[in-house]
């Protein structure tokens, strides 16, 4: 097997980590509110854990946490979206099922794609507009089959954040080719804790949990919240964006096994037929992308 090769199964095992990851996130974060957490303190606490363990990883790695001039900016926007695209979905989570927010979230490869396709650096074929159109028809079935389950505020937040993971994954991009995963993800961590805690101290509470599961799941929320961005972030250095973008996925298939385990979220008949119609088109739509060659 060539080294190559091993590299690819490396990155798609670490995709497939951070999809795992993601799943976990919402539903240990609606757990720990359900049991009385506040989300900024959730958040706080989750940034506390992440720091923790980045500073630990970076030492142990002996990857170093010099961060050029040229990123400063960048990292701080980059935290500060980190944040808003979490905060978001949370906020959805209270309103719609997990399942749904964690797919709404998902459909940013494809407003990834048709962004490179207006820049000339991607080409959205005519295969691939034919999957956008059954990624709205199975969000359709999704939202309109069964309305007392869905708040249009829930969606609202959930496609906030959706934009704030384009945003991310273009900023991203450049940082880790620069300065690696692990740093990247660990300035992300940074800044938006920082944030956090002028917020805390400013405006908000502290509302801890009401019971030894409450902090379980708030520490599982901080540790699979660093496990999903440096997951990805090491996945996509290996396989490139393109190819990790179409492996998360998967991402809502996790999350909707693990709702329905902890929370008994269930779609409808005509619901599942939505969901797996939006993932079938999310993947075909990655497997049918193609790159312009630009000469010159």
């Amino acid at each position: 097997m060539s080294l190559k090769t091993n590299s690819d199964l490396i990155g798609i095992f670490y995709i497939l980590l951070a999809s795992l990851s993601v799943a976990i996130l919402p539903n240990s974060a609606k757990f720990a509110m359900s049991d009385g957490a506040g989300m900024i303190t959730l958040m706080v606490t989750r940034g506390i854990i992440g720091l923790v363990l980045l500073i630990s990883l970076l030492l142990i790695t002996r990857t170093s946490f010099f961060l050029p001039k040229s990123l400063i900016l960048i990292s701080i926007i980059n935290g500060l979206l980190a944040l808003g695209m979490i905060a978001a979905l949370y906020a959805a989570i209270i309103y719609i099922d997990i399942s749904l927010s964690i797919l709404i979230l998902c459909l940013f490869p494809v407003v990834i794609a048709i962004i490179s396709h207006l820049r000339g650096v991607e080409i959205v074929s005519l295969i691939q507009w034919l999957c956008i159109l059954f990624v709205l028809i199975g969000l359709s079935l999704l939202i309109l089959s069964d309305k007392s389950s869905v708040s249009f505020l829930g969606i609202f937040f959930s496609l906030i954040g959706m934009i704030f993971a384009v945003i991310i994954t273009f900023l991203s991009e450049k940082m880790t080719n620069e300065i690696g995963a692990l740093t990247t993800t660990f300035y992300l961590n940074a800044w938006g804790l920082l944030f956090l805690l002028i917020i805390l101290t400013s405006f908000s509470k502290y509302l801890p949990p009401q019971s030894n599961m409450g902090w379980v799941a708030m520490a599982l929320n901080g540790v699979f919240n660093i496990g999903a961005w440096v997951f990805f972030f090491a996945g996509m250095q290996r396989i490139g964006a393109t190819r990790a973008s179409m492996l998360t996925s998967v991402d809502p298939i996790f999350s909707a096994i693990l709702a329905y385990l902890l929370f008994n979220q269930f779609f409808s008949a005509p619901q599942w037929v939505g969901f797996f119609l939006v993932i079938i088109s999310l993947f075909c739509f990655e497997y049918f992308k193609k790159k312009v060659n630009i000469l010159g």
